[in-house]
């Protein structure tokens, strides 16, 4: 049974995955400084926003089946190390 909403809310999906430094060829000094273009580029956030993309979609779709009145956001985050996160709104 649902209960209804008075008012038209987000609910946030966040698909969380972690890179490590020495899978992205970096250091946690060299992280800290790198530019946000250059941190979203490298090969293996990508990836992780590929696998995390993927995720989110299929969780979304379960969600939507089980709970139709949803209003989902979906984002992807990836941290890099424990130094940079980078997200991504997946649409």
């Amino acid at each position: 049974m649902h209960q209804a909403r008075y008012y038209r809310f987000f609910d946030i999906l966040i698909e969380f995955k972690y890179v490590n430094f020495s899978d992205a060829g970096l250091t946690g000094e060299v992280a800290r400084k790198l530019p946000w273009d250059d941190l979203v580029i490298l090969t293996p956030v990508q990836n992780a926003w590929v696998d995390g993309e993927k995720q989110v979609k299929a969780y979304r779709k379960a969600l939507n089946e089980k709970y139709p009145d949803l209003n989902i956001k979906r984002f992807v985050v990836v941290a890099l190390g424990f130094e940079r996160l980078c997200w991504l709104e997946v649409i």
